[in-house]
């Protein structure tokens, strides 16, 4: 496994070498290389041999047994994607960010993340059980990654700082994701979120708790930076110690959890 690994990086290195060399200038010389090396089979090969060094291929794409609830199917970032996308300074990592791919399918955002920030935590949420448990094995090795498969909502680490999205499921989803991590992150006014394909973007823009910026990535899908508005964490919770403490209607009840 070690020396398929190695060999995939030297492949890989080797391709991106010669992909920066021949790297157009304009912006029409970039569309139109960017379509050529897609259609040309480049990007999957050199996609191929990163994944290797990461212990298996993440490409392809599963479909989605959940898509009745809004869930859309398995599928990969591409790696140039994710390297132009975190380009940007306000998506920079800190030493000590806990980094989240919400429905990480099989991982390659992860495989991105270690790549660059060893020594931070990632984790990886993927609806699709089956899914979350070849990319768990695949990367059990890694002391700092860990992938839990089940409802991403009901999951979400409450030490999470920097979360991913791309594009994982329908707009009653995102706006339970939204609710959640502002009730349950211990530190919301840390929680940077990136939208990739954000189709729900509403969910956020509508809602006065959030803050929303568009990135300028130069990527052809659209892409948002999102962070909680001043006094967002705040109103999204209602913390009540003790059995009997009013809740914000009036009520009395059992602590919030």
């Amino acid at each position: 496994m070690a020396e398929t690994r190695d060999a995939g990086w030297r492949i890989a290195a080797a391709l991106v070498r010669l992909k920066h060399a021949a790297r157009p200038r304009t912006r029409v010389q970039r569309w139109a290389f960017r379509a050529r090396e897609e259609w040309m089979g480049v990007r999957p090969v050199v996609e191929l041999a990163r994944d290797l060094r990461w212990g298996g291929w993440c490409g392809g794409s599963v479909p989605n047994p959940f898509a009745d609830r809004g869930a859309v199917q398995v599928q990969s970032t591409h790696y140039d994607t994710l390297a132009r996308l975190f380009r940007d300074p306000r998506l920079s990592v800190h030493p000590r960010d806990v980094l989240v791919d919400v429905g990480c399918g099989k991982g390659r955002v992860l495989n991105f993340w270690l790549g660059r920030h060893p020594r931070n935590r990632v984790v990886g949420l993927e609806l699709v059980e089956p899914v979350a448990e070849r990319a768990a094995r695949r990367l059990r090795r890694r002391a700092t990654a860990r992938v839990v498969g089940g409802d991403a909502v009901q999951h979400l680490p409450a030490d999470g700082t920097l979360f991913y999205l791309y594009n994982p499921f329908g707009a009653d989803t995102v706006a339970a994701f939204a609710g959640r991590l502002l009730e349950t992150n211990a530190d919301p006014a840390r929680a940077r979120i990136i939208y990739l394909n954000p189709r729900h973007l509403s969910v956020f823009e509508d809602d006065p708790r959030w803050r929303v910026e568009i990135l300028e990535t130069g990527l052809m899908e659209k892409a948002a930076f999102i962070t909680v508005a001043a006094g967002g964490a705040d109103a999204s919770r209602i913390r009540t110690a003790w059995a009997g403490e009013p809740i914000a209607d009036g009520r009395a009840g059992q602590p919030v959890e």
